[in-house]
């Protein structure tokens, strides 16, 4: 990979309350990396010797921005490098619509991490990666691309369909795709809507003061914005979800690996996914009585998932 140029930061509205805290995280540039698999936004703290690198995978339509506490808090533990996901959020969109995810295979996003993850040169690399970014850095691990240290959170082993059935809404993805309507709009979804997104919160987080920290970062940056899933995202994160489970249960441990499990998750099915888990040994995992978004939850929960972090940093 190489990098092409500085690329912008996304400020909060002024009088937000996490304004300030939020530009005093960022000590260098923002900048453009671009590779085989593609261009994406990237922040990487300042190279100061350190011997840990974490990499930080952020998860569907996420931006940079809305981890800028916990870089804050890792910072003293490692160097960070977090980037926006291929074709979402601060990164150039792989179609015409801006507000549009076109990722036809999760293998652009397996070999973008890879990528990424080469371009550092540090002794000891981990990666800590939220929802589509565990799934991401956890199918990277079992497919032999990286050799790290994980930390997932919810990671996507499933995905909710209501009030759809999953294999209904498989079979239709398939056909869209087949018939060259993949990157259409899944039935039911659209662009980007302020209404939509915010009654939508409530399935994400119970509460917290920075529930709302995307929705105000894509209302000041419409740049940030992206719409409902696309058919040939969900088909692609079908297949992918097979694939990961598969690997998954051809382990027998998992070690080096902490996984964080919402018990209110309305986005993953936890409930689903927790019983794959029993087989596995040395894996360390810890339940939340919270929803799907740890970090944006009520201030406890969101400085457990910090402490929990810097721990595993610490000893990995």
């Amino acid at each position: 990979m190489k990098v092409v140029g500085n690329a912008p930061h996304f400020d909060l509205p002024l009088g937000h309350v996490a304004r300030a805290d939020m530009d005093a995280t960022w000590r260098q540039p923002f900048q453009y990396l671009e590779g085989q698999h593609g261009k994406v936004r990237v922040y990487a703290s300042p190279d100061e010797g350190q011997e840990k690198c974490l990499f930080v995978h952020p998860g569907f339509t996420e931006p940079i921005e809305k981890y800028f506490q916990l870089i804050k808090k890792l910072e003293p533990e490692a160097r960070i490098v977090i980037f926006d996901p291929l074709g979402q959020a601060g990164s150039p969109r792989l179609g015409n619509d801006p507000e549009k995810i076109l990722i036809q295979d999760f293998e652009q996003h397996l070999g973008m991490l890879q990528d990424i993850m080469d371009h550092f040169d540090h002794h000891k690399k981990l990666v800590l990666g939220h929802s589509m970014g565990g799934h991401v850095a956890l199918r990277a691990r079992l497919e032999g691309l990286i050799d790290t240290p994980l930390f997932l959170s919810n990671p996507m082993l499933n995905f909710r369909t209501k009030p759809w059935p999953a294999v209904f809404v498989r079979l239709l993805m398939a056909k869209f795709v087949a018939l060259g309507l993949g990157q259409n709009y899944a039935p039911g979804r659209g662009g980007w809507n302020y209404r939509a997104y915010l009654s939508g919160l409530d399935k994400l987080a119970e509460g917290g003061p920075l529930r709302n920290m995307q929705l105000d970062l894509e209302r000041r940056h419409p740049v940030l914005r992206t719409g409902g899933a696309t058919c040939c995202w969900i088909e692609a994160a079908f297949r992918s979800c097979d694939r990961l489970r598969h690997l998954l249960e051809q382990e027998s441990a998992l070690p080096e690996c902490v996984w964080l499990i919402s018990d209110h998750d309305e986005v993953i099915d936890n409930n689903r996914i927790t019983p794959r888990l029993k087989h596995l040994k040395a894996l360390q995992i810890h339940h939340f009585d919270a929803g799907h978004e740890l970090l944006l939850e009520r201030d406890e929960v969101a400085q457990s998932f910090m402490e929990l972090a810097v721990s595993w940093v610490r000893s990995a």
